[in-house]
């Protein structure tokens, strides 16, 4: 950060006790945010460095009311480029905490507030707080993972990363986990107040950054994970007000702390258009396929609607029942751990070409039974 560059020399004007001086400066610090912030997609790269400087000189003007516009001028900059000279991200660093803190600061007014008279602005608050935090997370997840690329004098810069993002994740995990353990406490009342969906969604997007940066350490990954099972049950409650709008495919790869209503939520999700979900005529096939397995199966509910969650459940429960089945061998046990089984090259079904479902089908039951 030079201190003779234009933004530092922008700052220093605006920081003046000569009011001409700072208001000719406050125009000019405006215009060029204004300009930065329209430039065009090709100048973005190049803009994103003024609005760090600017950003970073700014954030030594006590109380300065131009420090957050050109922090969400940054954020929108970053959205819009790719920022990967690393000591360009080092600059941004001071920042990145900051966030941090703040979000930090807002979970635990969550977790002090009443949830009866749960006041909007903490909620929205949350959520404005996080998604300027999520950017700048991305950019220095993004320069760890490609920490083995820098050039030599770069790795102790490379390291200092490292070692503060791990303290965020830790101090924000740590938050997380305290107001998780509420929910069970909170829910019934979010519930009755029209809360439940927003905390909940807000939660699961927060989870899935702390997902993201535990990927990067073999640690982290495990101290997550670790909170993930402790919070089952919160977790349940949270995937219970989930929708398909909501972004939740991250969780599947942690079925093992999921229950089985709540995978069969997920996975339904997935598999079923939102518009095939009552159409009976979308089952058929389903239906038709079990006879493969077990003819009394198929008589059974052949003549049955599904749709419902219920008889859905029973049909998958009995169809699992018929794919094991020690006559139809579908599966073989695995030697060294009964509860995992594989595909038994000795039998193969022929399926209906015409059905692309099947494979999606086996999927399912196989999520479903893999734990």
């Amino acid at each position: 950060m030079s201190s003779y560059s234009i933004p530092a020399t922008l700052v220093m004007l605006y920081s003046s006790e000569i009011p001409q001086y700072k208001d000719y400066a406050s125009a000019l610090i405006r215009f060029s945010m204004e300009e930065i912030s329209n430039c065009p997609n090709v100048s973005v790269d190049r803009c994103i460095h003024l609005a760090v400087d600017f950003c970073c000189w700014h954030s030594e003007v006590h109380g300065d009311p131009l420090y957050q516009p050109w922090r969400t001028t940054l954020k929108q900059l970053l959205e819009r480029g790719n920022l990967s000279e690393l000591r360009t991200i080092f600059q941004i660093l001071p920042l990145f905490i900051e966030m941090a803190d703040t979000l930090s600061i807002v979970l635990s007014k969550m977790q002090e507030s009443n949830p009866n008279s749960y006041p909007i602005p903490i909620i929205g608050s949350l959520k404005f707080h996080f998604r300027e935090f999520q950017v700048f997370s991305c950019v220095l997840r993004n320069a760890i993972c490609g920490i083995d690329d820098a050039k030599e004098e770069d790795k102790s810069i490379a390291d200092l990363l490292s070692t503060e993002i791990k303290d965020v994740f830790g101090r924000l995990l740590n938050e997380m986990e305290n107001n998780l353990r509420l929910i069970p406490e909170t829910a019934r009342i979010f519930e009755t107040s029209g809360w439940l969906h927003s905390v909940s969604i807000v939660y699961l997007d927060i989870l899935k950054e702390l997902n993201s940066i535990s990927q990067l350490w073999e640690n982290e990954q495990k101290q997550f994970q670790h909170v993930l099972m402790n919070q089952q049950i919160s977790l349940q409650l949270i995937l219970e007000k989930t929708t398909r709008k909501d972004d939740y495919h991250w969780l599947l790869k942690h079925n093992d702390v999921i229950d089985s209503k709540s995978r069969m939520h997920l996975v339904t999700m997935v598999m079923i258009p939102e518009e095939k979900l009552f159409d009976v005529e979308f089952y058929k096939p389903l239906i038709h396929w079990s006879r493969f397995l077990d003819e009394d199966l198929y008589e059974s509910l052949k003549d049955n609607n599904i749709t419902s969650p219920k008889k859905l459940q029973d049909w998958l429960y009995k169809l699992c029942q018929a794919i094991f089945k020690p006559r139809n061998l579908l599966f073989l046990a695995c030697s060294n751990d009964p509860m995992k089984f594989y595909p038994n090259p000795g039998k193969i079904i022929s399926f209906d070409p015409c059905y692309d479902w099947h494979s999606q089908l086996l999927f399912v039951l196989l999520f479903f039974l893999e734990k």
